[in-house]
């Protein structure tokens, strides 16, 4: 009895090996014939054809000559390559996942995004059609952006090699911690009041245009002594700035205005128990150029970038003028002609706060 068990025993081993060597050694003609194997792939593969390699890199891998780990194997002939077999392998860690393949190309949309997280409140990874690449909550929630204690945060320009802005939460001061870099600085725009202040300049409130509400309008002749002045305080986040724009408005009721009234506006800080006052300063001033065409119709005009003189500091007030340039204003209708009696500053500042 023991020599028939035996004798059974190595029939059905004899069997299974002849049965898996079938299985593994087939002719390789494609699908359903049986998987070659060997070092390197088929010079002539067939649609969907097996290959079990010997020399791939890594389980999964279907890289011919790379090291010494086997991978099942198909012939993708779409895309006219071998390519891994979806199948049951050990268990990897994400690394050796990584290492097979590097990118997750599904995930197009909110509904098929790549999830990280507790599995109740997950973050989502996706690229959206139109908005591009996102992260966000899987599930709408309040989003924070943590910023260690002792670091900072910032918005940063790859091609410039740079932080564009940078936020500060441990800077003893406001305006600290909200600084935008030198070429990223945002524009503020506040308007100052112009004030009659050399020559034969006037300031009134009036309604040059019949019917529209007063406002003050100023006069002037063709006349270089002829001047308007205005000013402002420096906060703290002006500091760092060094030109200005200057808008002015005019507008003139003749009959049939023409030429041009010209204006040249400049600007200086002077710092309160630093600096000593002293007449309008010409230095770094620029023309604002006012042509009225229409009666009744208001112009504006819009200096060049003027160099403020001095230093520029918090709390310093910046003194500026625009003076008549008799040369240049060819308009004979003076007498017809109304400067509005303010003017729009314009500046770089360095912070979002003051």
């Amino acid at each position: 009895m023991q020599r028939l068990l035996a004798l059974i025993l190595a029939f059905s081993l004899l069997f299974a090996s002849q049965v898996s060597a079938q299985i593994i050694r087939g002719s390789g003609g494609g699908t359903g014939s049986g998987v070659d194997s060997g070092a390197t792939f088929p010079a002539s593969p067939t649609a969907d054809q097996l290959f079990f390699l010997t020399t791939a890199t890594s389980i999964g891998d279907c890289t011919e000559g790379g090291g010494t780990a086997r991978s099942l194997c198909f012939w993708n002939d779409d895309e006219d390559e071998w390519q891994p077999v979806n199948v049951l392998v050990e268990a990897q860690d994400l690394q050796a996942a990584f290492a097979v393949g590097k990118s997750i190309t599904g995930a197009n949309s909110l509904v098929n995004a790549v999830r990280i997280g507790d599995g109740v409140t997950p973050m989502c990874h996706y690229t959206d059609v139109t908005l591009g690449p996102v992260i966000r909550p899987c599930t709408d929630s309040n989003v924070r952006t943590l910023v260690p204690n002792g670091f900072t945060w910032s918005w940063y320009d790859l091609e410039a090699g740079a932080a564009a802005f940078t936020f500060d939460p441990d800077s003893p001061t406001t305006n600290g911690r909200y600084v935008f870099a030198s070429g990223y600085k945002p524009l503020a725009s506040f308007y100052v009041p112009l004030e009659a202040d050399t020559g034969t300049t006037t300031m009134t409130l009036t309604n040059p245009v019949t019917g529209q509400p007063k406002a003050y309008w100023g006069t002037l002749t063709d006349s270089n002594s002829d001047g308007f002045s205005f000013h402002f305080p420096v906060t703290k986040r002006m500091e760092g700035a060094t030109t200005m724009t200057v808008r002015l408005w005019g507008v003139s009721d003749a009959g049939s205005p023409s030429g041009n009234i010209v204006l040249h506006c400049n600007g200086k800080s002077y710092r309160p128990g630093t600096d000593t006052g002293e007449a309008h300063q010409t230095i770094g001033e620029q023309a604002v150029t006012l042509t009225p065409a229409v009666t009744n119709r208001e112009v504006t005009g819009v200096s060049a970038a003027i160099t403020i003189g001095g230093t520029i500091a918090e709390n310093a007030i910046i003194i500026g003028a625009c003076q008549v340039d008799a040369t240049l204003t060819t308009s004979v209708q003076l007498t017809d002609f109304f400067l509005r009696g303010e003017a729009l500053i314009q500046l770089l500042v360095n912070s979002l706060s003051d």
